[in-house]
């Protein structure tokens, strides 16, 4: 049985958005999805642009310890509720960016993970460090730490340095 927890951006699991690609990648993975609220009811506003001071004191306000928890506590229903053994980590820009540290840091038990426009991580502190199976999608012209093009290249090349990791 397998399980996915998708990690949303900044705009939090309510979104019209979120909830359909949670409800496409169930379908096409024939897997358990589950979406977590990562921000405990207060997502950034979906009429503000994330940017600027009060958007980074709002984003560092969600440490990496309490998201691993929301992960794990997700983890263990989906378990516990569906038998879900084979479990993998799935994130969109903010969540995409916490996935790649969170499977680095081995704070969730992961068995694989697919990360989109991922944010805001730290390549050199991620990269020796992941061992699971990797998939990362950028977009050609996105301007966000993280996502832009130059990233994508810099944790290809990373990871690629990386014994654990074959990489294409």
């Amino acid at each position: 049985n397998k399980g996915i927890v998708l990690l949303t951006d900044v705009y939090g699991f309510q979104s019209e958005e979120t909830r359909a690609a949670a409800d496409r990648i169930a379908g096409s993975c024939e897997a358990h999805v589950i979406v977590p609220d990562l921000f405990r009811g207060s997502p950034w506003p979906s009429s503000k642009t994330p940017c600027g001071a009060e958007y980074e004191s709002w984003r560092i306000s969600f440490p990496l310890g309490q998201l691993g928890g929301e992960v794990m506590g997700a983890a263990q229903y989906l378990n516990a509720a569906h038998g879900v053994e084979l479990f993998g980590v799935l994130g969109f820009c903010f969540g995409g960016g916490r996935a790649l540290e969170l499977i680095a840091g081995q704070w969730v038990p992961a068995h694989a993970a697919a990360v989109f426009y991922p944010t805001r991580y730290d390549v050199g502190a991620i990269g020796a460090q992941i061992d699971v199976p990797l998939v990362c999608i950028f977009g050609g012209e996105d301007h966000i730490p993280g996502a832009t093009a130059q990233d994508a290249e810099v944790l290809r090349r990373v990871l690629g340095k990386n014994p654990r990791m074959q990489h294409q």
